[in-house]
């Protein structure tokens, strides 16, 4: 879509507030959904700059977290005429680099400086505030910004979450002028998220390890559990639902209270007020060298608390026996593997094979949730009572007549597939039919699957449909957390091969366990199924596998960063034919700092990887 044409749609819109039909294509869906958000808060794309919001910066958790992180990034930013931002929970923008001092003065013009605010609520779509409205990685690219000031630029804004409370900190965002826009900027500040993140978790405290440690341990025995402590508040998704609205403080403060006088570790009932009405809890004291650092609440499931039907299904088919769990053989050899993340979600899945509860299982596209969904299913994916309900191709209205339809076997499972592809008026409707159906306790069985939890916006509608069918959650790592499964994986590929399987060199191994298969099982059949296709029966070497899954077979291990910046690297080479001053321009680097990143990756320039 030229630029011509979007400026054309963001023109129409900022007046209409709507598109016509022939320029509904020329805009992103979720660019779109910022600029109807943007328009309604009464957002000014005349805005000549950013407003000042922030009288000082002073240093906090994030900031300190940053620092170093950004500091260490000044070489790898160097030839790029781009400037980062670091911005709080509010959008408020609390740090600022510019590594080429050429482009402060660029930044200057829209007082991208500390203090300022880059919330949507004023200027509208742009990377700080698009990436804290909707709590995820964004890239705006020139046109698409709400505000005249910023249509110049390219924005890449990521979120940072606390990794133990996993509370939203704050933004760091990367501006660049238009031009720069390319596919290495998005996954490259992904990772300085990450590391940003490390560096939190590294600062948290001792009484605040000890206390993710109770809350982790309370939740591995299945209980409906919080934690609070001074500044600090988790809870599971169990606890959640009773303990929605209330205020941490607050309660800390009557707990506090309530166990003065204590020295150890007691446990006593009391009450929890919230904005539904009070929850009765059961409050354990933490001590830390004989100071109450925090308490464990456990959710009472008495009278007075009124459990969903989901939950009241999942109580009556809860197992009553701790018999060790056997995981049955057609299970491991459609789904091999022995690494213990992998072990650990096959004993959770026969653990609930033979039960009526509602499963969900979570994942990233092409990690086997399709595949396990059949054991929950007797008979397998060829059974005719496994009744899949496909709702990432179907039009919404049909989903609710195709589950209607399925809820008139007596026997079986649904299978409701890619559930987070749903929209929120459908959600809502299918959760009002799932919960009336649930009540009953009949068959069929109800299984979905959707991307992990923590990778999508959560609103309300959709979080009472996860909350119905999660009654068991399974969550399926990604391939690249358990490349030792990979041999496993590539010997039941190489049994359903046609003619002789082949055999890979252990440097061609060594590569598919290193490569980091953003498409997990799915693409590793497809790279596996293509080689063996065209060796013939030879021995698979490395020269023979894909050029970007190849190249990992090199010595040295590379970090989570560095193979995102070397899969940019060889994409943008490849879709260049091989022309270092054309991929050089397109990453938005010189092209001597490519030749540079390409020695340190071993990439001989002249070796036909393209």
């Amino acid at each position: 879509m030229t630029t011509k044409i979007l400026h054309k749609a963001r023109e129409q819109f900022l007046s209409d507030g709507a598109l016509a039909e022939r320029l509904e294509g020329a805009v992103r869906p979720e660019i779109l959904r910022s600029w109807q958000r943007s328009k309604r808060s009464g957002a000014n794309p005349s805005v000549p700059t950013l407003p000042f919001e922030l009288e000082t910066s002073p240093e906090t958790p994030l900031t300190i977290a940053a620092d170093p992180v950004i500091s260490r990034l000044a070489e790898q930013l160097s030839g790029l005429c781009a400037g980062v931002l670091l911005s709080d929970r509010n959008a408020r923008i609390v740090r600022r680099w510019a590594p080429d001092l050429s482009f402060i003065g660029l930044l200057d013009q829209t007082c991208s400086a500390v203090g300022y605010s880059g919330s949507e609520e004023h200027v509208g779509t742009n990377g700080i505030g698009t990436a804290t409205e909707e709590r995820a990685a964004k890239i705006v690219i020139g046109a698409e910004h709400f505000a005249d000031i910023l249509t110049p630029f390219t924005c890449v804004g990521v979120p940072i979450r606390h990794p133990l409370s996993r509370r939203f900190e704050g933004t760091i965002t990367l501006s660049a002028k238009m031009e720069a826009a390319s596919p290495l900027i998005l996954p490259f500040f992904t990772g300085v998220a990450l590391e940003i993140e490390q560096q939190l978790l590294q600062q948290a405290s001792l009484r605040e390890r000890f206390l993710l440690d109770a809350f982790m341990t309370a939740s591995n025995r299945g209980r409906a559990v919080a934690v609070i402590g001074s500044g600090i508040f988790m809870s599971g998704p169990k606890a959640q639902r009773s303990l929605a609205g209330v205020d941490p403080a607050t309660v800390w403060e009557q707990i506090v209270e309530a166990l003065k006088g204590s020295t150890s570790s007691s446990a006593l009932r009391t009450q929890v007020v919230t904005p539904q009405g009070p929850v009765n809890v059961t409050c354990e004291s933490l001590f830390d060298d004989l100071r109450l650092v925090g308490a464990l609440l456990g959710v009472d499931d008495d009278a007075d608390h009124e459990p969903s039907a989901a939950e009241r299904l999942e109580q009556f088919l809860a197992p009553r026996s701790n018999r060790p769990i056997t995981i049955p053989d057609e299970m491991r050899h459609a789904l091999p593997g022995k690494s213990s993340l992998w072990i650990d979600v096959l004993t959770q899945s026969a653990r609930h094979q033979s039960g009526l509860q509602p499963v969900l299982l979570l994942g990233e596209p092409g990690a086997g949730k399709s595949t396990l969904a059949q054991f929950f299913c007797e008979g397998g994916s060829d059974s005719p009572s496994l009744h899949v309900v496909e709702c990432a191709t179907t039009s919404n209205p049909m989903i609710l007549k195709a589950f209607n339809h399925a809820l008139q076997a007596d026997e079986g499972t649904i299978f409701l597939r890619h559930i987070d592809a749903l929209d929120a008026a459908t959600s809502r409707n299918l959760s009002v039919q799932i919960e009336a159906y649930l009540a009953t306790g009949r068959h069929p069985r109800i299984i979905a699957s959707a991307t992990p939890l923590s990778d999508l916006v959560i609103e309300p509608g959709y979080q009472r449909l996860i909350d119905l069918v999660g009654a068991v959650r399974i969550e399926l790592p990604a391939l690249r957390a358990r490349s030792e499964d990979i041999p496993d994986l590539v010997t039941q590929i190489n049994k359903e091969t046609e003619g002789y399987p082949p055999r890979f060199s252990q440097q061609a191994m060594l590569a598919l366990k290193r490569a980091p298969w953003p498409g997990n099982i799915r693409q590793l059949e497809t790279v596996v199924r293509s080689v063996a296709h065209s060796a013939r029966g030879r021995e698979i070497t490395v020269e023979m596998l894909p050029s970007e899954i190849g190249v990992h077979s090199m010595r040295r291990q590379l970090t989570a960063m560095e193979q995102v910046e070397l899969e940019a690297i060889l994409s943008a080479l490849g879709r260049c034919r091989g022309n270092k001053v054309n991929a050089a321009r397109e990453l938005g680097i010189s092209r001597s700092t490519l030749y540079r990143k390409m020695a340190s990756y071993q990439l001989d320039p002249d070796h036909a990887f393209f």
